[in-house]
């Protein structure tokens, strides 16, 4: 079987006179050859890619000797590259996110990650659960509040698109929807999936578990 890694380039720069050029790998798929204390082995197509993951993703993998595709995250730096991989297309979005807080790398990324699941870290960001974060590993109590403003504000600042007409939603729906598409799901598919699992009674953190759910 012969199994492709998507590689897609997307820039270079000039140090000095030395040519740099910056890969960003999308996704692996391989099978599963060794498993790390903080990660795993994938063979692919006889090379081994050494990648990062979370706790919860670790839990999740198959057995070894079989096979797995990871989203994953390339981080560059002068020392070397490290990639960071994810089961699922919202927890590598949510990665990007967490990573773009100020204060937060990769690693207190994946420690989040490790004892939050998705639905649990938007609500959390929603309803300003700051403490939440502050119990994953290398997050302290500022950083912690420090993600739960910066991605509230974030979510809250998603421009509609022109595709669904405005609707008045409840709040608990719109904070749902404004989450949604804060992990990149269309305005569209996100009021749909949002409208279609709603109850009138439901809190946003309710709302949005359903409707990742649905959209999964």
């Amino acid at each position: 079987m012969i199994f492709q890694t998507k590689i897609l380039v997307l820039s270079y720069r000039l140090r000095l006179k030395d040519w740099r050029w910056f890969v960003t790998i999308a996704y692996v798929k391989g099978v599963v050859e060794e498993y790390l204390d903080e990660g795993v082995v994938l063979d692919n197509g006889g090379i081994g890619y050494i990648i990062n993951l979370s706790n919860a993703t670790l839990s999740r993998l198959p057995a070894k000797g079989e096979f797995v595709q990871l989203h994953t995250f390339t981080q560059v730096k002068d020392d070397g590259w490290s990639l960071y991989g994810f089961l699922q297309s919202n927890e590598l979005r949510l990665f990007k996110m967490l990573i773009a807080v100020h204060g937060v790398g990769p690693k207190a990324a994946m420690s989040v990650l490790s004892i939050m699941t998705p639905e649990e870290i938007i609500s959390a960001v929603v309803n300003q659960d700051s403490l939440s974060f502050s119990r994953a590993p290398g997050i302290g109590v500022k950083t912690a509040k420090r993600i739960t403003l910066e991605l509230y504000d974030k979510m809250k600042n998603v421009s509609p698109t022109t595709d669904m007409p405005t609707a008045n939603f409840s709040t608990e729906k719109q904070d749902a929807i404004d989450a949604l598409l804060a992990l990149g799901y269309a305005r569209n598919e996100s009021v749909k999936a949002v409208l279609s699992v709603a109850d009138e009674n439901m809190q946003s953190d309710q709302i949005i578990r359903l409707a990742l759910k649905k959209l999964m």
